[in-house]
């Protein structure tokens, strides 16, 4: 026949639901309220931090979430057309498309090399540390980064030093071997490295 608390409900129902209702909508405002506080919170400790936090949509690309001093390392406002897809900071597509198959296959990815742009086009080399995560009820990778762009260009200009280095002595051995009277070379020990 139905059930009475829509038909003709007592005093008493509606005293007992007002008192649920009351109790559940105070539920809510108190973690509501908890919610309020954490929030500030967290953000505030995620954008002072001293290193770059970028969070991207894994469905749209779209950049979520850039921490201040990422705004600061892209040279990007929050306005920049740039934050629409995370791939425009990507230098190589194809090193972005491992990156995410990466990410989606294991769930976290740690030191994961790779170059990426700033708005004004320079070339950043960095380590990716990544992993998957909700973000506002929806699915996003979270990611903080080492930049290792000196490193990089040490190491690229000691590659280079070592193969002048080598072009070199093997030049002057040439010239050595070709014309042994004229050219010799001697260690601290007077003992000859090539003649």
């Amino acid at each position: 026949m139905g059930n009475d608390f829509f038909q003709n409900p007592s005093v008493d129902t509606l005293l007992d639901e007002n008192k649920r209702l009351k109790a559940e909508i105070n539920q809510l405002r108190e973690s509501s309220a908890e919610q309020s506080v954490v929030d500030p919170m967290c953000t505030s400790l995620l954008d002072g931090a001293m290193f770059p936090i970028i969070v991207v949509s894994v469905g749209t690309g779209a950049v979520l979430y850039l921490n201040k001093y990422a705004f600061s390392y892209f040279g990007v406002s929050e306005q920049s057309s740039l934050l629409n897809k995370a791939h425009n900071f990507w230098d190589d597509p194809d090193c972005r498309q491992e990156f995410l198959e990466r990410i989606k296959k294991e769930k976290e990815v740690k030191e994961f090399k790779a170059v990426l742009r700033t708005a004004d086009k320079k070339r950043r080399h960095v380590l990716l540390s990544s992993k998957l995560i909700e973000y506002k009820s929806e699915n996003a990778i979270y990611t903080i980064f080492t930049d290792i762009t000196d490193r990089v260009q040490a190491h690229t200009a000691y590659e280079e030093s070592e193969v002048r280095y080598r072009n070199m002595y093997s030049m002057v051995k040439l010239m050595a071997d070709t014309l042994p009277d004229l050219v010799w070379a001697k260690d601290l020990d007077d003992k000859y490295l090539f003649a």
